[in-house]
């Protein structure tokens, strides 16, 4: 709890409970407790052994058609069910059963305390996606590769962009950019080529989840891709989910980015996770 409360810092946390002595009060009282919590736009959660695993998916299911909840949950193997009987006083009972019942309650499961971070701040940062059909562009292709290779695991998709998307970039774009998904703007791009790249994603009705990927320090882009991210953020309604990694300049424009109200990641898998969030909820809450 300590570490996702400092994790969230810039964020901002609106409630934080431990509940690890409890008598009387458990998960599902404060799901619902923070259901009606004007302050708090996402429920995260991190759970170990379960006193009443069907409290819990009745109190799922009332909550998440309304507000995005997130699980991490610990004690998935024998060994660490034992440790979390022996932590909390309650066994964590079996890992795919949990995850299947936390599915059909319209939860987002996650498999780390960095995951759950990112999925939080995606769902209270941006819109939810109306599918998980995922389009990416980049200064620097390899974040792009790796991400295709989790697809998969984090239940996303490729989106095939339409011929129009593509004649329009092709228009404004020199011809060795590569055109297609994921979009190559080489380590030529400025923040007028992401601009137009990020802007013709977001209108292409293929397109659920726009992720572009930055490297920051790459020379021909400029700091204003700042303010762009912002502009493009407030115009449409589709998540735009920013992947950047690197040290201390890297983080001084993400944090300027993530002030403009677009949340960025410094890994593949936290960037995968935020794509996997804001489609997740998608059948239970819509665009609500």
């Amino acid at each position: 709890g300590a570490v996702f409360l400092e994790m969230a810092e810039e964020l901002g946390v609106s409630k934080f409970v431990s509940y690890g002595n409890r008598v009387d009060v458990d998960e599902s009282d404060l799901i619902g407790y923070l259901a009606h919590d004007p302050d708090t736009k996402v429920i995260a959660c991190y759970i170990e052994g379960l006193a009443d695993g069907r409290k819990l998916l009745n109190a799922a299911k009332a909550v998440a058609p309304s507000k995005p909840i997130v699980v991490f949950k610990g004690g998935r193997t024998e060994r660490g069910a034992r440790a979390s009987v022996s932590h909390t006083g309650f066994f964590g009972g079996s890992y795919a059963l949990f995850k299947g019942a936390m599915k059909q309650a319209g939860v987002v499961t996650v498999e780390s305390t960095e995951e759950l971070y990112s999925a939080a701040k995606a769902l209270a940062m941006q819109p939810k996606a109306k599918g998980p059909r995922m389009a990416m562009i980049s200064n620097g292709a390899g974040a792009m590769v790796q991400a295709i290779d989790l697809m998969e695991e984090y239940g996303l998709q490729l989106a095939s962009i339409t011929q129009d998307t593509v004649a329009k970039l092709k228009k404004v774009y020199p011809p060795y950019y590569l055109v297609q998904n994921p979009v190559d703007v080489t380590g030529s791009a400025t923040s007028e080529d992401y601009k137009n790249g990020i802007q013709g994603l977001l209108q292409d009705p293929n397109v659920d989840i726009v992720m572009p990927w930055f490297v920051f320090q790459d020379t021909p882009l400029e700091e204003d891709i700042v303010e762009v991210l912002g502009q493009l953020t407030r115009t449409y309604s589709k998540p735009i989910l920013v992947g950047a990694a690197g040290g201390p300049y890297t983080e001084r424009m993400s944090r300027a980015v993530e002030r403009n109200g677009v949340p960025v990641y410094a890994t593949v898998r936290e960037w995968m996770a935020a794509a996997k969030a804001v489609s997740s909820v998608t059948s239970v809450i819509g665009d609500s």
